[in-house]
């Protein structure tokens, strides 16, 4: 008899790297509460007092950028939100500023009623970092590197006036801890830009280390923000990580049905290999997280990235793990 689903080497070594790709992540987390410490350590009264709440890990802030969502599926979003462990701080990018896009803003304002705030951004930040780059490149005479850096402190700089401008208590108690930014419509990475810029400043007056990204239409489980950022803060040398999806109306049709298989196959198995090694060649999108002080680096390479010569702005962070 033929077996119906023959296991090859290339399968068989594949399920063993996405196993012990599990394994590791797992030791990730443990390494950061200090589970794996020796038996006497563990069990000293005095030492099990000061050690962390398995309940309590490092805060993060919340990046979540859409386009002219779905209001339902928007509110059901934001509202997970709410219930996200380790999430101090959301940023909401609205990617449009006409009237069609104010019900994403009016949404937010329904869903965090207090302690938030709306602020209009005139001109996305990719625009102003692109034409800020330029000058500074005919003005002096510095590697490319150190020209990014200057343009990224620039565009901080501008976002921190319009925060200050703004009088947001940022850390203060009472302060906002929800903020919505709206601007001219572009397309998905220019929002993204505009955010994760906030995002680097605002972590910065909060003393934030961590960023989790994700899409509108993205809802997360409670526990799905403080896992991911659990298993980067394990690990000094890791700059990123992301999460796995579940697909909500996988039984609406065979699409879905198959869609969802796709996925699970990809990540798992494609994923695999060189994630069992510490290394990703691709970042899920809706449901990654960042060690902040890596964005700097690579946030202009990756929002001015082209392929034979075409910018690519469709996409949303897959190519943020490749630079």
């Amino acid at each position: 008899m033929r077996p119906r689903h023959p296991l090859t080497l290339d399968i068989l070594i594949s399920i063993f790297v996405a196993e012990f790709n599990r394994y590791s992540n797992e030791g990730r987390r443990r390494r950061l509460y200090g589970l794996d410490a020796p038996t006497k350590t563990k069990e000293d009264p005095e030492k099990a007092l000061m050690s962390p709440s398995l309940h309590t890990g490092p805060e993060c802030l919340a990046v979540v950028v859409g386009y002219r969502e779905d209001p339902e599926l928007f509110r059901r979003a934001l509202d997970s939100y709410k219930r996200a462990d380790g999430c101090r701080f959301i940023l909401v990018g609205v990617d449009g500023d006409e009237k069609a896009d104010m019900e994403m803003v009016r949404v937010f304002e329904e869903a965090y009623p207090e302690d938030s705030a709306i602020v209009h951004i005139d001109e996305p930040f990719g625009e102003i970092a692109m034409r800020t780059y330029k000058k500074i490149t005919e003005a002096c005479y510095e590697t490319p590197e150190r020209c990014q850096e200057m343009t990224i402190a620039h565009c901080c700089q501008l976002a921190r006036e319009i925060l200050a401008e703004h009088d947001l208590g940022l850390g203060e108690l009472g302060g906002v801890s929800r903020l919505c930014l709206y601007q001219p419509h572009m397309h998905k990475k220019a929002i993204m830009f505009t955010s994760f810029i906030f995002s680097i400043v605002i972590s910065d007056i909060l003393g934030i280390e961590y960023m989790w990204s994700s899409d509108s239409d993205t809802i997360v489980f409670t526990d799905s923000v403080r896992r991911t950022v659990e298993t980067i803060a394990g690990d000094p040398t890791a700059g990123g990580g992301s999460s796995g999806l579940v697909v909500h109306n996988e039984d609406d049709s065979m699409t879905t049905k198959l869609g969802s298989a796709v996925y699970w196959c990809e990540l798992y198995m494609t994923r695999s290999t060189s994630a069992s090694s510490g290394t990703s060649d691709c970042q899920s999108g809706p449901s990654t997280a960042f060690r902040v002080s890596a964005l700097p680096s690579i946030l202009y390479p990756w929002y001015t990235q082209t392929v034979f010569g075409r910018r690519m702005v469709s996409q949303s962070l897959r190519p943020l793990s490749s630079l």
